[in-house]
């Protein structure tokens, strides 16, 4: 088990805390199935990563998972923070959980 760091926006910091955002997709592995990060003062370990590939499907499938209310504002946010990222491109879902508060 390892302590990363995973950065969030503050949009999805307040999803992830309210209990509607539980994974996070990225163009690469940030943790391990076992690493914990921290947001704000609370404890998340990641229980598995699964690749994935770029379809309509996984946008539509996956937003409400990912924080967002619609399959757009995932696909708009996506876009942002990868530019270069299309259909077919692999990605990385990191699922994770609460553990508890951290000081």
């Amino acid at each position: 088990m390892t302590l990363i760091a995973l950065k969030f926006s503050p949009d999805m910091e307040d999803a992830i805390i309210s209990g509607k955002k539980c994974c996070t997709t990225r163009d690469e592995v940030k943790g391990n199935p076992g690493d914990m990060f921290v947001v704000r003062d609370r404890l998340y370990q990641i229980v598995d990563v699964l690749p994935v590939h770029v379809s309509g499907e996984f946008l539509r499938g996956n937003f409400r998972i990912e924080g967002f209310k619609t399959s757009f504002n995932f696909t708009d946010t996506l876009s942002e923070i990868y530019p270069n990222l299309k259909f077919g491109d692999l990605v990385y879902v990191h699922f994770f959980a609460y553990v508890g508060e951290y000081h």
